[in-house]
């Protein structure tokens, strides 16, 4: 140790004090270009570009959001400066995505009720379509009494029909020879009115009082009754007739 602590040589100890730092700091030297290559300069923390002194990244994220104030405008091209909340997390930035909203699923649409289809309206009898047929409920019947007339009508047709009823397309006349003794054209309320449905190969009945008496237009009330003998009841129906004979007693 004396003789590293003490230099022995010609010379004084002082020259060989100044080759032994010159020797040191050539090493330090060398040693710090070594550390210097292999390890490169990273980000100066606690500066900011401009020279302004800032707290650090983990500061930075401890405290609440900080909002930047205005700043001037770089010019053409230049972006806002993000917002840095207190999670961490940069708003504004151009690598930070929106969240995506959640979507409730649709819902299917619900297909509508099916309504019972309408069923279609028949079509008019046709006159070649009916067949008529017409008798006194009671024969014989007696002198001043009502005579109920029945009218049946049946669709010869494939196909059902509709009759509409009134006193122009159901007429009864009740004749005795050439004589008119009672007309529905006189007395049009006896005969009802409205459509009447009739299905293919079947037949309605419809009856009609006759009050016994003679009638005129107008069907005033006090006419004279029919006189014994024998009568005959006529109906015609959409274009057919039939006829009938009964007696009164």
């Amino acid at each position: 140790m004396r003789p590293l602590l003490r230099p022995v040589g010609s010379l004084p100890a002082s020259v060989y004090w100044v080759r032994r730092l010159a020797l040191l700091a050539v090493v330090l030297l060398l040693a710090w270009l070594v550390i210097s290559l292999a390890i490169p300069d990273g980000p100066k923390e606690g500066v900011a570009a401009g020279g302004d002194k800032t707290t650090s990244a983990s500061t930075t994220a401890a405290r609440s959001t900080v909002t930047p104030g205005t700043t001037r405008s770089a010019g053409p091209g230049s972006t806002p400066a993000p917002r840095v909340t207190s999670t961490g997390a940069v708003k504004g930035s151009a690598s930070s995505k929106p969240a995506t909203p959640s979507v409730p699923p649709a819902k299917k649409p619900t297909a509508p009720a099916t309504s019972p289809a309408t069923p279609a309206r028949p079509t008019a009898c046709g006159q070649g379509s009916l067949d008529t047929s017409v008798e006194a409920a009671k024969n014989p019947s007696p002198v001043g009494q009502p005579v109920a007339i029945r009218v049946t009508i049946r669709n010869a047709a494939s196909a059902a029909c509709q009759l509409t009823v009134d006193p122009t397309s159901l007429r009864i006349q009740i004749t005795s020879g050439n004589d008119l003794i009672w007309d529905t054209r006189h007395c049009p309320s006896v005969v009802p009115k409205g459509p009447l449905t009739l299905e293919p190969k079947k037949s309605r009945t419809l009856t009609f009082t006759w009050p016994g008496t003679r009638s005129r237009e107008g069907c005033p009330s006090g006419q004279p009754n029919a006189q014994p003998g024998y009568y005959a009841a006529e109906v015609t129906v959409a274009g057919t007739s039939a006829r009938d004979r009964f007696q009164l007693t």
